[in-house]
């Protein structure tokens, strides 16, 4: 069950924790691990007052302390995040739910480097290129500390650039992100941009 919510296979993930929960007749730490599990699946799925049950339940069953501290996690996250509300409508593939709540979220300095990040990743898989930029654009201003956001907008946004058929502009931000290296997914898939570049016909590298 563990394994699939790593995999965001949430529905497979709630059944085989469900059952665990049923074998464990003892309430052993599996039951507290897999009602966290349980609720972060929920949650993931958009069904955020199912999660915060079974979340509430591994807190109060407190069999270990890292299990307690995960469902805290995911409860806190899920309870005051507006993030989780996002991945859960894209989970479901819900993008243009997503979007709108996306706009809200960029009126907020909290949120809004994360939302135009997203909102310009979302564009760029509609190949809608021009409108990627712009918001991969904002993202990366608005991301003072250039975290995570900043690593992936600059992958995203020399892709985009790529497509565009500026390809030296394209190449200079994928190499931003590569050099920013912020997490090893955004760099490989900067990387792998890079690479396809070097033999598809149209993308020649002079």
């Amino acid at each position: 069950g563990r394994i699939y919510v790593n995999k965001r296979k949430y529905d497979s993930a709630i059944t085989y924790l469900q059952q665990a929960i049923k074998l464990d007749s003892d309430r052993s730490y599996i039951s507290g691990w897999c009602y966290a599990y349980i609720g972060q699946a929920h949650v993931m799925l958009g069904e955020k007052e199912k999660g915060i049950t079974e979340l509430k339940k591994a807190i109060e069953l407190h069999k270990t302390d890292n299990s307690v501290s995960y469902a805290r996690q995911i409860l806190n996250r899920s309870e005051n995040n507006p993030q989780d509300d996002v991945d859960a409508l894209l989970t479901q593939g819900r993008k243009d739910e997503a979007i709108v709540l996306l706009y809200k979220m960029t009126r907020d300095e909290n949120t809004a480097a994360y939302a135009n990040e997203i909102i310009g990743r979302i564009y760029l898989d509609q190949k809608k290129y021009d409108s990627a930029i712009h918001y991969l654009q904002q993202a990366i201003k608005l991301d003072n500390d250039k975290t995570y956001i900043s690593g992936w907008s600059y992958a995203c946004l020399g892709q985009a650039h790529v497509m565009s058929g500026v390809i030296e502009i394209g190449i200079t931000e994928l190499k931003k992100a590569i050099e920013l290296h912020k997490t090893n997914n955004s760099v490989s898939y900067a990387q792998s941009v890079l690479d396809r570049m070097s033999y598809e016909p149209h993308w020649v590298i002079i």
